[in-house]
């Protein structure tokens, strides 16, 4: 009888250990928990963050190509002017001012 009593109170001390050691145990799933919640908020704020940066350099790189179309067309426009003005030049030469 006696080594029956010292089994059961051997066994109760072992159950609230367990029960201690388990109690630790969720605090500290739910530390963990806690933390993942906050690293996916991080990282899905960080996922934007980067879209918005993708976002800008497609932008800067559409108004670099609409910059690099626009001067050529200037580098163009200006050679034709210059054809112009040199036609113009030739063609003042046949004149004579008469006075």
């Amino acid at each position: 009888m006696q080594q029956g009593t010292e089994k059961v109170e051997s066994t109760v001390v072992l159950a609230e250990a367990a029960g201690t050691a388990l109690g630790q145990i969720t605090e500290g799933i739910n530390i963990i928990s806690g933390a993942n919640i906050q690293i996916a908020s991080a990282t899905e704020e960080q996922g934007a963050v980067a879209e918005e940066i993708n976002r800008n350099i497609v932008s800067a790189n559409d108004l670099s190509i609409q910059v690099h179309e626009s001067g050529t067309v200037t580098s163009q426009s200006s050679r034709k002017l210059a054809e112009l003005s040199n036609e113009m030049v030739e063609l003042s030469t046949h004149f004579k001012l008469v006075g």
